[in-house]
């Protein structure tokens, strides 16, 4: 089976510059040169499904970025949780532990951890519709038809930060500035049009199949970062039909 050729790909902070010598089990490897300057040589499926982003330097960025998380206040925590679409119920108790939430579209009280609200990790258990669409497919709508003509947006963003540059396509269910609140990337580039909750799951899956071959991982997680992609395609004849 011929191995796809990632020299020249960035993964994170990862540049894949020749092909390394196989592992012990055969296992494809890749020479890649981190950021930071270091080179590393790294598994192609830890490459391609974005576990390894990084020489090893990008460890300590992530915990300052769970530190940051685990300082959020109360109200913080409350207006974020209520912009995704939950309620925080009861006394606050941090984001790491288990707390009551109402959803906003149905509803239903249920269980989870601040930090899933609000980050987008989760979804509600009855109405089953993430805020940021990833669990939509065509088995969804078969199930719930009466969703179809929800109202959604889809947006195409260009992100930047100090070191990064590329652009993310989504679908959300909420106003789009809430959507770009959670991003921890400046916006520097944006478009969006309005439509149904089935028409734009179709108009998002018409693009990520455009953008297959240009996927890119960013340095920081955050959720929807696997439809992120770099450089930018040339979209032509992308049409929806219901």
């Amino acid at each position: 089976m011929a191995v796809k050729d990632l020299v020249g790909k960035r993964f994170g902070k990862l540049k894949v510059v020749s092909r390394a010598p196989s592992g012990p089990r055969w296992q494809t490897r890749w020479n890649c040169l981190c950021d930071c300057g270091v080179e590393k040589s790294i598994l192609s499926s830890n490459l391609t499904t974005g576990k390894t982003k990084s020489c090893g330097c990008g460890a300590e960025e992530n915990r300052q970025i769970q530190n940051k998380k685990a300082m959020l206040s109360e109200e913080q925590v409350r207006n974020q949780t209520y912009e995704n679409g939950f309620i925080y119920l009861g006394g606050f108790n941090g984001i790491n532990k288990p707390a009551r939430f109402n959803c906003k579209e149905c509803g239903h009280d249920f269980e989870m951890q601040a930090q899933q609200a609000i980050y987008g990790l989760c979804r509600c258990p009855k109405c089953r519709v993430r805020p940021h669409g990833n669990s939509l497919s065509d088995s969804f709508f078969d199930k719930r038809p009466d969703l179809k003509d929800a109202p959604c947006r889809v947006y195409l963003l260009k992100l930047k930060s100090n070191t990064e540059e590329f652009w993310k396509i989504g679908l959300t269910r909420r106003p789009l500035k809430e959507r770009i609140r959670q991003l921890p990337y400046n916006v520097i580039e944006q478009e969006s049009v309005e439509t149904t909750l089935w028409r734009g799951y179709l108009l998002e899956k018409q693009f990520k199949q455009v953008i297959e071959n240009y996927r890119y991982t960013p340095n920081v997680d955050f959720a929807g970062w696997t439809e992120c992609f770099q450089p930018a395609p040339v979209v032509n004849k992308v049409s929806v039909s219901s």
